[in-house]
């Protein structure tokens, strides 16, 4: 089904409308193994649609599909077409296996008859494992030592019976993202609780070119009442996986978007994303984001991702490859090189 693009639109989301991070992913079943989403958002300086949104909604379909005890343990997607945030997406899901221990799905967006995105995934029964090993959490300090920093300007969009309703976007869009950097320390905080370690290392600093970034995470979330908590969780963790995870890629370089310099940011947009889950997590509590970039060529960029629990749990690993444009690529392009293990801190 393809709405008229004629929209309300709203200069300020009104607080019944708040956006939360489930908020973000509901949506509504529209026959078998059809799914269509109630609301989608377009950050201001994209493209399309969100791309950890499509991806959590696309994940949150094929779950649907699957027995309550199965559990995503991967995900691999590719973003063919920006979504448009006035057109609600349509996930069609394929069973490809079914067994006792591990189930396969494909997945499929469609709007306006057109694929815009695809995923497949892998779910399985939790079993003990006799082998274990991860790596260890950077040592950073807590959430509370840095101020709140994840916020977007952007485009709402709300489905309705006669069309969707669009509102500015300003907020946190369902998850509170504070930056492990020098400058984001809340003075006030560290002032009133020193730090626990006299030499203890805060951060890198913003501005300085390198290939890491951390971030501290919590969603702004509660599961239902009559939700599988765990598969709501995993769609959180999907849907916040892809917050500034392509903007690592410009950090070696300094790019800015719209810089007033010959040498800027002109496009960028996610080419695919990959998750793997590792272990049980709640999404409703900080998460710390750990992520790095290894290499950029071809107009395009690659970065890692390793998400830990507060208590040291690794708990998801993600891939992603972005399109990665300058305003001003010159004659020649001399790589910066980097070392290959991130700052210990």
């Amino acid at each position: 089904m393809t709405l008229p693009r004629v929209a309300e639109f709203s200069s300020a989301v009104p607080e019944t409308t708040k956006m939360r991070a489930m908020d973000a992913i509901r949506m509504d079943s529209v026959g078998k193994n059809a799914f269509e989403s109630r609301e989608l958002w377009k950050p201001a300086i994209s493209r399309g649609a969100f791309g950890g949104q499509m991806a959590a909604q696309a994940l949150m379909a094929a779950s649907k599909t699957v027995p309550p005890h199965f559990s995503v343990n991967s995900l691999h997607s590719y973003f063919l077409l920006p979504g448009n945030i006035e057109v609600p997406i349509l996930y069609k899901v394929e069973e490809i296996r079914s067994g006792r221990s591990f189930a396969s799905r494909s997945v499929h967006a469609f709007q306006s008859e057109k694929k815009v995105f695809t995923m497949i995934c892998s779910f399985q029964v939790f079993e003990k494992s006799g082998v274990e090993h991860q790596y260890v959490m950077p040592s950073v300090l807590g959430p509370e030592y840095y101020k709140p920093e994840l916020r977007f300007e952007g485009t709402r969009s709300i489905f309705g019976s006669s069309g969707p309703s669009l509102y500015e976007l300003a907020g946190n869009v369902g998850v509170i993202g504070r930056s492990v950097t020098k400058e984001n320390l809340d003075v006030d905080y560290l002032s009133a609780h020193p730090l626990p370690e006299p030499q203890a290392n805060v951060g890198e600093s913003a501005d300085s070119p390198h290939a890491f970034r951390r971030w501290w995470l919590k969603p702004d979330y509660e599961p239902s009442e009559g939700e599988n908590t765990f598969v709501s969780d995993q769609c959180v963790l999907t849907y916040f996986s892809d917050f500034r995870c392509l903007f690592t890629t410009t950090l070696p370089h300094n790019l800015k978007r719209g810089s007033s310099t010959n040498f800027g940011i002109s496009m960028m947009a996610s080419l695919d994303h990959s998750i793997w889950f590792h272990a049980p997590f709640s999404a409703s509590e900080w998460m710390l984001y750990d992520l790095e970039t290894s290499r950029a060529s071809s107009g395009r960029g690659y970065v890692t991702g390793r998400v830990f629990s507060r208590d040291g749990v690794l708990v998801a690993s993600v891939a992603q490859e972005g399109l990665l444009r300058v305003t001003d690529t010159g004659d020649t392009v001399d790589p910066v090189m980097i070392k290959n293990n991130p700052p210990q801190i």
